[in-house]
């Protein structure tokens, strides 16, 4: 943004323009401040736009999965909103975004066409709706992070080498029976809670190659 140059100040040696300065160089001075203070507002927009897409970079998923120290930029996922940390953390555990005064929000998180990959067994629902698994045991899953107050659903695109699968209680499937999987082969499960995780319904596509 362009700020015009003031006019010429009035200067006691010379009495006779004096007046005519005065008058001309206060005139001046209200549109002078409000073009600082738009410049001024560009400039903490562009700011502020340099600290989200630092944060957006770094985003390291799940609050709720996270440990240890944390170091701005960053930024995660709690609550079905995005949150950009303000300040270095010792322990991230000791502060909930939404919570404590080192977060903002960065606006709602969506979820769409976010593929996860699954480091352990739990599904973090907060994370994502579209999960893949590869697992070469015996494994029994656990479902978390679930958002209240709304229908969710995710797929568990799970690859199974050997071993068999245990699902959470609180599914219940078709016929009252978990789906038999075939190791060596892929598996689409879906699943949808209508409360928060508490009960689940679960449905499935089975031995994709």
């Amino acid at each position: 943004m362009t700020i015009d140059t003031l006019p010429t100040p009035p200067s006691r040696s010379n009495p006779d323009t004096f007046a005519t300065l005065a008058d001309t160089f206060l005139g001046a001075l209200p549109g002078f401040g409000a073009q600082v203070n738009a410049a001024a507002g560009q400039i903490d927009l562009a700011e502020a736009s340099a600290t989200v897409a630092a944060a957006s970079a770094n985003f390291v998923g799940a609050w709720g999965d996270q440990t240890g120290a944390a170091s701005v930029p960053l930024s995660v996922a709690h609550d079905d909103e995005v949150w950009l940390l303000l300040d270095d953390l010792a322990d991230i555990t000791a502060s909930e975004p939404g919570v404590s005064s080192d977060w903002v929000t960065a606006g709602v998180l969506s979820l769409e066409g976010r593929i996860v990959e699954v480091g352990a067994l739990d599904i973090n629902c907060s994370s994502g709706n579209y999960f893949t698994k590869t697992v070469s045991t015996s494994s029994t899953f656990t479902f978390s992070g679930a958002p209240a107050d709304k229908v969710y659903s995710f797929i568990l695109r799970l690859t199974l080498t050997s071993g068999s699968i245990t699902w959470p209680a609180s599914v219940d499937w078709p016929l009252a029976e978990a789906p038999t999987l075939s190791t060596t082969k892929t598996h689409l499960l879906f699943f949808v809670t209508e409360d928060a995780g508490t009960n689940w319904r679960g449905a499935s596509l089975l031995e994709y190659a």
